[in-house]
């Protein structure tokens, strides 16, 4: 990562941090990643369930995997905040824009293993 960072004085530790933040980028990363594998399954198998149908363990596992992410999310904004990026605003949106998207994606995975219960 530090390749990434330049080097500023003013900062708590004289290295300021990338301007998008890892656990933005890996939530990024994940939801990507299960949106491949969704329209994989889907494109696949159409008419049969899907490893997001019903809990099995890939759906539980992906569910677990998005709350540990939004816990990072959520460290990782309090420490953006007091460390090198507290005065830029923009990192709220980015941090939003990942809440909501991996908000999007554990709403979508509930109401998968909801249906895939049901039928």
């Amino acid at each position: 990562m530090k390749m990434f960072a330049n080097h500023y004085s003013d900062t708590p530790h004289g290295e300021s941090h990338p301007t998008i933040s890892v656990s933005v980028l890996l939530t990024l990363l994940f939801v990507g990643a299960q949106w491949v594998i969704f329209v994989l399954a889907i494109t696949t198998s159409v008419g049969e369930p899907t490893i997001y149908s019903g809990s099995n363990p890939f759906a539980t596992v992906s569910m677990v995997v998005a709350m540990l992410l939004l816990v990072f999310l959520a460290v990782d904004l309090r420490r953006n905040r007091l460390e090198a990026h507290g005065g830029q605003r923009f990192q709220y949106i980015v941090f939003g824009l990942a809440l909501t998207l991996l908000g999007a994606f554990m709403f979508f995975l509930v109401g998968a293993i909801q249906q895939g219960s049901l039928g």
